[in-house]
């Protein structure tokens, strides 16, 4: 490999990707970070991208970690097998994530409170234009000003206090629609032998439904999904790129 085509795989490993930001170690509670590192096939050098803790690839003085790394492609297979579970485990999917999603919802208090405070605004915003139709017609204007203020600053609170109701339950929506939507997903993805066979990586579901993932030394990536639940990714340091062509 000459220098050019060297330092374009070097730039093109060192830029963000799909793991970034998403990686944790399973010891340290540290980020991973992302390297490219050299191996050897048949008497020729090549480069690969690889994860590792940032506190193990020695970047904090100040900790001790022993974590392994793990090469890119071992994750994209690992992660593409919990897939193929998750297929096979369909209905369980769907019953925790529903259960999990409508824990994020909101209860009946809040819905009792909503529609509470829908009613107060409406009252408040007619009352204003109350204030404000009397305020044209009198001389005493300082006191309708008053008013209005008032008036006002509480439909503020009350206004602010919806919203933030009002989108609990848009992300409970939103969930659902995700959750549809990765059912449709995996009921598109091959049946493979994940021992001896690959498949392409599904960034597009990666990037929608996860939202941490923590490594472990024992291979194992327990991934946190945004409906509220945990999948485990294992074998992620198995050498799957021996199952290339």
């Amino acid at each position: 490999m000459n220098n050019a085509s060297k330092n374009e795989m070097t730039q093109k490993h060192s830029n963000k990707t799909t793991f970034s930001n998403i990686l944790y170690c399973g010891s340290c509670g540290q980020p991973f970070i992302r390297r490219t590192l050299t191996s050897t096939r048949k008497n020729i050098k090549y480069l690969y991208p690889a994860w590792k803790c940032r506190v193990a690839d020695g970047r904090r003085k100040d900790m001790e970690c022993h974590a392994h790394s793990y090469r890119e492609e071992a994750m994209e297979h690992a992660f593409m097998t919990m897939l193929l579970e998750m297929k096979l485990e369909q209905g369980r999917l769907v019953k925790e994530s529903e259960v999990a999603i409508e824990e994020k919802n909101l209860d009946a208090w809040e819905k009792e409170r909503m529609n509470f405070l829908k009613t107060e605004i409406e009252s408040l915003n007619e009352r204003l234009c109350d204030v404000a139709a009397s305020a044209r017609k009198s001389t005493a204007r300082d006191v309708y000003d008053d008013m209005s203020l008032d008036l006002t600053q509480e439909l503020e609170v009350l206004q602010k206090e919806w919203e933030q109701l009002n989108q609990k339950k848009s992300e409970a929506y939103t969930l659902r629609g995700t959750l549809e939507w990765l059912i449709k997903e995996l009921d598109n993805i091959q049946d493979f032998d994940p021992s001896s066979e690959r498949i392409n990586f599904r960034e597009d579901i990666f990037r929608r439904i996860v939202q941490r993932g923590d490594a472990y030394d024992d291979g194992s990536i327990i991934y946190e999904l945004v409906f509220g639940i945990t999948r485990k990714a294992s074998g992620n340091g198995d050498a799957v790129w021996k199952y290339s062509d």
